[in-house]
């Protein structure tokens, strides 16, 4: 079996060791919210440093810097990090809207020797293209298979997933009419499908139905952000219809205020109950619905800026799997 990264089809196998969620460039800016304390006013337009760091490991939306990543320098040095500790391949689910390009993905790959798998589709409806509203399912469906068939933006670099594909914490119609063309995208060419669900909903089910109607292989389908506010049987009634679930949150151990959450509606679990919930999962039978990933998004989370890096997975998350008694075989099928 083949797949398509940024640089043409490569055997999967040659894959090996794969992150199954991240973005290396990207802006997420629309996630920030003016704040009103004078202090905070005054950090919010700051450059992401040793000064506001500790601020950022708590309210990462406070810092609008945070929420763009777009130096190549930078990338490249993660990228070569993540491959120095046995990383060989990344997928990058960064749709249209939120700061994709292809052609520095593709120039990354060449540079760095990492494999790089490129995502396609659109994200939440704040983020759509004005047309969106005027185009049908068939419009879209046409938009992403074009992507996947014959390149992004012009380019020539070819996607190799679809998504991620945004939804919000109640589902806006042009977001449903994304879902169902990604469903009859996925129909057509048989490629993984990642879904953005509001981190702090149960949406899941919904989105699988929805998918499931268009033609969606639900065995295809991933629910990403399952381990923001993890609730266990909903979990299992996702992973039960056929779909993964994705841990895709390890190294975010935010915890913001109550009043001040804006686009958060919660707070988030740590990596010590991430790797416990797996490991019940994997002792109910579960490990072949499981992915683990790091979905860095943010500046605060590159060891560039005193974050984890995309080798946490490697370096922090797989001894802790093990040391909670999860079989190592099992953790590296996972």
């Amino acid at each position: 079996m083949n797949v398509m990264t940024v640089c043409g089809e490569k055997k999967i196998e040659d894959l090996d060791i794969i992150l199954p969620h991240e973005h290396i460039f990207i802006d997420i800016r629309n996630q920030f919210i003016e704040p009103v304390a004078p202090n905070e006013k005054k950090m919010a337009y700051q450059k992401v440093s040793l000064n506001n760091i500790g601020y950022l490991r708590r309210d990462p939306y406070l810092v609008k810097d945070n929420l763009i990543l777009s130096e190549y320098d930078i990338a490249r040095d993660e990228l070569m990090i993540f491959k120095e500790c046995g990383g060989q391949s990344i997928i990058d689910v960064t749709p249209i809207g939120i700061g994709r390009d292809p052609s520095r993905l593709r120039q990354l790959m060449k540079e760095t020797g990492v494999n790089i798998i490129a995502g396609c589709g659109f994200y939440t409806h704040d983020t759509h293209t004005a047309d969106i509203e005027k185009k049908s399912v068939e419009d879209i469906t046409e938009i992403i298979m074009n992507d996947l068939e014959i390149g992004m933006d012009h380019t020539g670099v070819r996607s190799g997933v679809i998504g991620e594909i945004g939804t919000s914490q109640s589902m806006h119609p042009n977001e449903k009419k994304v879902l169902q063309a990604a469903g009859r995208a996925q129909f057509q060419s048989k490629v993984p499908l990642f879904i953005h669900i509001y981190p702090w909903s149960k949406n899941g089910i919904e989105v699988l139905n929805i998918l499931e109607n268009e033609g969606a292989n639900l065995s295809q389908v991933i629910i990403c952000h399952s381990d923001v506010e993890m609730d266990p049987n909903y979990m299992i009634s996702v992973m039960e219809r056929g779909a993964f679930i994705e841990f895709d949150n390890f190294g975010k151990e935010f915890w913001i205020p109550m009043n001040k959450r804006g686009f958060a509606g919660g707070n988030f679990a740590t990596d010590r109950e991430r790797v416990q919930i797996i490991h019940n999962f994997v002792e109910l039978g579960f490990q072949n619905h499981l992915l683990i990933t790091n979905d860095i998004c943010l500046k605060a989370m590159l060891h560039a800026y005193g974050g984890w890096g995309y080798d946490h997975i490697l370096t922090n998350v797989v001894p802790m799997l093990i040391d909670v008694g999860v079989e190592e075989k099992i953790v590296w099928e996972i």
